[in-house]
């Protein structure tokens, strides 16, 4: 891989006021930052650094967060608090990730986008104009809508093609810094043209009755695939979407936490096992991490024994993201694999297991799993 073709920059962003956009609260201090995520978020910092320098776009508020967990100094590229302009014509609530939009606006040079809970193991090389993390099916709920519902903002014309798969954006490499701009430019003429057509409720916009998580999956994940046919470009993808983990399959190139964010919480061997796994590659591998771990006390390993006991039942299902099973009858030895990372923890009988994770039964092992919430078939490893 030739060293000149790869992008210099990388950068997180960090809007924090659709936190807070029904409150109108301006206090740092109550952003929560759990401990798998503050891990992966340094992790995902100091992986970055190897590959290039990392700058943060934040606002004011994130700014004082940042300082106050201890992670600016990971920012060896810079912190800028431009996004704290975002005009207030964007709704926060709804355009919870405009922030990365308005980042690309005024990136001019090759850059990689990389969200706080994504980690890059391998620089993110050149071989295509743009480079996605996995692509994502269409007939997902998530996407299914979006033609009859946004076309009509400008999206509408042959140049427009509906049927190319949306790219997920947790991490996104812009070789060409004019691409970024049309991109970007497109994206916030989106949400700054749906945001007034809710606030004018012309949408029959209804805050409590109807969903529009999709408008920013739209303006994010499905308008960059969208704009790579439209400008006749190649796109190319680090990694593939598993439909039956509903993750992103395990590649030696990349994490992120995606769906997981809402699986360790509820399960408190799961994320002992991550988090601990974790701290000590960052220990081994950046010295420098150990005074902001030894501040968050988790310089040394956590025990399951001193973590709050798992809700129970541990999901409130939602969705299919959500779903769980537990560990009936089990005749041997069964191994339940993360869903991030190469790491292991025994099954039991009444484990839960998540949607993402794999199990791994010794040979001649039977075992039964009980509450099957939104399993169609438990990824097991063939032995």
């Amino acid at each position: 891989m030739n060293p000149e073709l790869l992008p210099a920059l990388y950068f997180h962003t960090f809007w924090t006021r659709p936190q807070f956009a029904e409150s109108g609260i301006n206090d740092s201090a109550l952003i929560n930052l759990p401990d798998f995520e503050a891990v992966t978020w340094l992790a995902s910092a100091l992986e970055a650094r190897r590959h290039g320098r990392l700058k943060l776009f934040t606002d004011e508020r994130g700014l004082r967060f940042i300082r106050n967990v201890g992670l600016e100094w990971v920012y060896n590229g810079g912190i800028s608090t431009e996004l704290e302009a975002i005009p207030d014509t964007v709704h926060p609530a709804v355009f919870w990730s405009a922030g990365k939009l308005f980042a690309w606006r005024s990136i001019a040079e090759p850059a990689v986008s990389l969200d706080p809970d994504a980690i890059c193991w391998h620089p993110i090389g050149a071989e295509a104009p743009v480079v996605i993390l996995h692509t994502e099916p269409l007939e997902s709920p998530d996407y299914c809508y979006q033609e009859e519902r946004y076309g009509r903002f400008g999206f509408s014309g042959p140049e427009w093609d509906w049927s190319v798969e949306p790219a997920n954006a947790g991490i996104l490499s812009i070789a060409d810094p004019s691409f970024a701009q049309r991109y970007a430019q497109e994206a916030i003429r989106f949400m700054v043209s749906f945001s007034e057509a809710l606030r004018s409720q012309s949408v029959g916009f209804d805050p409590l009755g109807r969903n529009w998580a999709d408008a920013m999956l739209f303006a994010e994940q499905r308008l960059v695939s969208m704009l790579l046919r439209r400008d006749g470009l190649r796109g190319a993808a680090i990694g593939r979407y598993d439909p039956r983990r509903q993750h992103l399959e395990f590649n030696p190139r990349c994490l992120h936490l995606w769906s997981t964010k809402h699986f360790y919480p509820r399960c408190r061997e799961a994320r002992v096992a991550y988090v601990n796994h974790l701290a000590q590659h960052l220990l081994s591998r950046f010295p420098a991490a150990a005074a902001t771990l030894r501040a968050w006390q988790l310089d040394r390993p956590l025990t399951v024994e001193s973590q709050p006991p798992d809700p129970d039942p541990p999901f409130p299902l939602r969705g299919s993201r959500d779903g769980h099973c537990r560990l009936g009858r089990i005749d041997g030895t069964v191994v339940v694999q993360d869903a991030n990372l190469e790491v292991k923890r025994p099954g039991y009988p009444g484990a839960v297991v998540g949607v993402a994770e794999i199990l791994f039964p010794e040979p001649g092992t039977s075992f039964e799993l009980t509450e099957m919430r939104h399993f169609d078939e438990l990824p097991t490893a063939k032995t």
